[in-house]
């Protein structure tokens, strides 16, 4: 991430999450994310659509939705960590007008939009459109959704750094097309033809992604 007077190099654009530098406050940063660490439910930081397992229908080559459980929304974040870093290119004069930042985020899974949302809501607070109470409430009340003066990062500047799987869940992997799991109809499905594609937060790396949306 880089807090700016003026904008990055095109090249570089969308290597970097670009904030405004009176719009960003380390310490405010700093306080917003370590309020996210720990085991929360993020139902409040997931969009609509990961609110469902997508799966192959038994029998057809039809994807369908099944809404995921209360718990499912249940993650641990094991660290976040906000520092601020050198320029990446230090001899470039124009990259003298920028401080950068990295923001670690290590946790046992993700929910679908989660990292670029809390990381927006941490920007949201350096910027004074929340409050840190806010994000308190969010995760003590996950079904009042996002707050509405919240808004998620740019995924400029995400990164996956490492991804570690337990026994278990590597257990049913496979790389065959037509041994996707499958899952049952049941009345309460929501037929959905979805493609999912990752989406997450920014800032620089996040560590030990899992997904499991």
């Amino acid at each position: 991430m880089g807090a700016y007077n003026s904008l990055l190099p095109v090249q570089f654009s969308d290597l970097y999450l670009q904030v405004r530098e009176s719009e960003f406050n380390y310490d405010q940063m700093s306080e917003a994310m370590s309020i996210m660490e720990g085991t929360h439910n993020f139902k409040s930081f997931c969009t609509a659509r990961g609110h469902f397992h997508y799966g192959k229908e038994e029998g057809t080559d039809k994807y369908i939705s099944v809404r995921r459980r209360e718990e499912e929304f249940i993650k641990t974040m094991f660290n976040i960590k906000v520092e601020s870093v050198g320029s990446p290119l230090p001899n470039l004069p124009q990259f003298q007008h920028f401080k950068f930042y990295n923001i670690h985020i290590n946790g046992n899974a993700f929910l679908h939009n989660q990292i670029r949302r809390m990381v927006g809501a941490g920007l949201c607070v350096c910027e004074g459109r929340l409050k840190l109470d806010s994000i308190s409430r969010m995760l003590a009340y996950p079904d009042d959704g996002y707050h509405n003066k919240a808004r998620p990062a740019e995924p400029h500047g995400l990164f996956l750094v490492d991804v570690k799987y337990t026994e278990q869940s590597m257990q049913g992997a496979t790389h065959e097309y037509n041994q996707m799991p499958v899952q049952p109809l049941e009345e309460d499905i929501n037929m959905y033809v979805v493609g999912q594609h990752l989406q997450g937060a920014t800032g620089q790396p996040i560590d030990n992604f899992v997904d499991d949306a």
